[in-house]
């Protein structure tokens, strides 16, 4: 890895101990457990962002098909 792509990050005392907790039970590092947890929170996002254009654009097309309806009356 890149050392530019290094990035420190500082947890609270809860997620920390949340953390080592986890990381015990599960077997994983605690970089494993953070870089998972990033990937799926950046997952989220995307949905979220991707589902968000849907609906605009269905509420553009909603838009236009009421325009045509109205034009037509």
């Amino acid at each position: 890895m890149n050392m530019a792509e290094l990035k420190q990050i500082q947890f609270t005392r809860e997620t920390n101990i949340e953390l080592e907790r986890i990381s015990k039970l599960s077997g994983l590092e605690r970089e494993k457990i953070i870089a998972k947890a990033v990937y799926y929170y950046l997952n989220v996002i995307k949905q979220d962002i991707e589902l968000k254009e849907e609906f605009e654009e269905l509420d553009k097309l909603s838009d236009e098909a009421l325009d045509n309806f109205e034009a037509k009356l």
